[in-house]
């Protein structure tokens, strides 16, 4: 009986740890069930995405504003191309409406030619200083010529 007695609060202490055991095994087997659940919807997800990349893009409608062009070459491809309605304004040539060119391009023009203005103004004003300080030294060399000539 004594020794029943002292190893009763070991069989408890066995016991407690025995029910951890159980329930942490018992959590691990439900995380194992849910990462096989995961990863058989991401492989449908996978196999989802491989048939839709097979699947043709159909656009229903397709609106172009405006469209500037560096450079224009004369393929036409459209026949291959699916298209059921093709609507909004081509101009080929010479076009004399207003609108056409961007007012942010107007303006960045108007600015750069207001520089160049400026800049041909700036040139022609030292332009016109340096021509007339050579004609000043020119009529003082004259003068000083002229007084010369009279002294002697």
């Amino acid at each position: 009986m004594l020794i029943k007695n002292e190893t009763n609060p070991l069989y408890d202490k066995i016991n407690v740890l025995s029910k951890r055991v159980k329930s942490l095994e018992s959590y691990i087997a439900s995380l194992e069930k849910l990462m096989q659940i995961l990863m058989h919807q991401e492989d449908t997800k996978e196999d989802s995405m491989r048939t839709r990349e097979g699947q043709p893009v159909i656009f229903q409608e397709i609106t172009v504003e405006k469209l500037f062009m560096d450079k224009y070459e004369q393929t036409n491809n459209l026949g291959q191309v699916g298209i059921k309605e093709l609507s909004g304004h081509l101009n080929i040539g010479a076009t004399y409406e207003k609108g056409l060119i961007p007012s942010e391009l107007i303006e960045e023009w108007k600015t750069d030619l207001n520089q160049m203005k400026e800049e041909q103004k700036e040139q022609k004003e030292d332009q016109d200083e340096h021509f007339h300080n050579d004609n000043q030294c020119s009529e003082r060399e004259k003068d000083h010529i002229v007084s010369d000539e009279n002294t002697s």
